[in-house]
Order: structure tokens, then sequence, then C-alpha cells
């Protein structure tokens, strides 16, 4: 199959093997302690955030503060006597993010806030940053974004969404344009971005749906013009 990409900005080369299983096995794990159905998708951050303050599988902890303007938001593990290795935090900038998201720009915080969870899940808050050398931390940070692509635009999701017109797509996937272009650059699928738009079942994920079709063939669900 032809792949479709921009390889100036395609950044899985990048990254190992290893790295990237590890990446999707530490996504499952994720999802499943924290018991994120596939019903959750898209998904909003700040109620995982919200759900894993509440669950407590780790010791974690969340909160909107005052921050540089250049900076949306941030993880950190902050020692506490008796909690081994400490307590994960999230902070998010109140100044930067509006919540619900409205705008693309918005939405871009809801992939930081992925990004953010990243580097909690994947380990990278065991050695502080000050430890590490450029290239570590650039690499840490490029994990974290495909990691937060992952998350947020499953490739199954992907691959089987009206992604035409783009702008549409991410207000979907709760994401940025520039996110969903990424993702799709990675998976070498920009294709899809040209490629018409079609019917599908917002229940059972059916695709083959005739354009005259009133109901699902598969679940029976009544279908609507917003389909």
């Amino acid at each position: 199959m032809q792949e479709f990409y921009d390889p100036r900005y395609y950044t899985l080369d990048l990254i190992p093997d290893h790295w990237q299983e590890c990446m999707d096995v530490r996504l499952k794990w994720f999802i499943k302690v924290f018991n994120i159905s596939p019903a959750s998708w898209p998904i909003d951050c700040v109620k995982i955030i919200e759900k894993m303050a509440a669950m407590q599988k780790i010791p974690f902890t969340y909160g909107f503060i005052d921050m540089p303007s250049k900076v949306d938001a941030l993880a950190k593990l902050e020692p506490c006597p008796g909690i081994n290795p400490g307590v994960y935090m999230v902070l998010i900038n109140k100044n930067k993010v509006r919540y619900p998201y409205v705008t693309s720009k918005d939405r871009r915080a809801n992939f930081t806030i992925a990004h953010e969870l990243a580097h909690i899940v994947l380990g990278h808050l065991m050695v502080p940053r000050e430890f590490k050398n450029s290239w570590e931390r650039y690499m840490e940070d490029e994990i974290a974004n495909e990691f937060a692509g992952r998350f947020l635009m499953p490739k199954s999701l992907v691959l089987t969404a009206n992604l035409n017109p783009i702008n549409t797509a991410a207000q979907h996937f709760m994401v940025s344009r520039q996110a969903l272009w990424k993702r799709l650059n990675n998976l070498k699928r920009l294709d899809l971005l040209s490629s018409p738009p079609f019917i599908v079942c917002s229940t059972c994920g059916n695709r083959h749906i005739a354009p005259y079709a009133d109901y699902c063939c598969i679940c029976g669900r009544q279908l609507n013009d917003s389909e």
C-alpha cells in the first residue's frame, strides 16, 4: 500500500521499537487500571485527571494554578513522607486553558494534559529533568507526544473516521487540527484528509451504510443527518 506522509514531520523513526512496544503496554495498563471504556472516546483529559484523583490507583492530584504564559501544563513527582515514590501531580495553567474546550487552540490543552500524563505513566518523572541531558529530555517529549496521540486518537478510530474536513474531525477527537495532522502523518495516512465523507453509525461504528438508509443495518440505530 502506498504511504502518504511528510517525512520532515515524521517522528516514529526517532523512537526505538522497544520504546514503542513499552508505550503500547503502558497505555493498555493505564486504560485498564482507570476503567476507561471504549465508550469514553473522544477523551476529555480534564475528566480523566478528575477520575484519577478520585480513584487513587496511584498517588495523584491536580490543580489549576497561575503559571508562566508559555506553559500550558506540567507534570511533577512531589516527595511526600510515607508515600513511595511520592505524589504525582498535573498542574494546569488556569490563564491559558479555557474549559470546556471551544476552539482548536483550547483543545490543544487536551493534548498537553495527555502528554503530561504520559510522563507519569511511562516513568519519566522518576529521574528529575535536571539530571538528564538535552537529547534525553527531547526524546522523552517526543515519546510523550506519541503516547498522547495514541491515547486520544487510537488508530482504529482514526482510520475509520470522517476526516474531511479536518477541523470537524479534530473537534470530534477533542484535539487541535495540528495534533490530528501529526497523528495521521505518523500513521502515514495523510491521504485520508482528502477522502469523501461517509456515514458512520455512532453506536456500533458500522461504515457500510447506504446514503438513503434511515437505520443502521447492524445495530438498528436510527440514523440522522449528523451521522
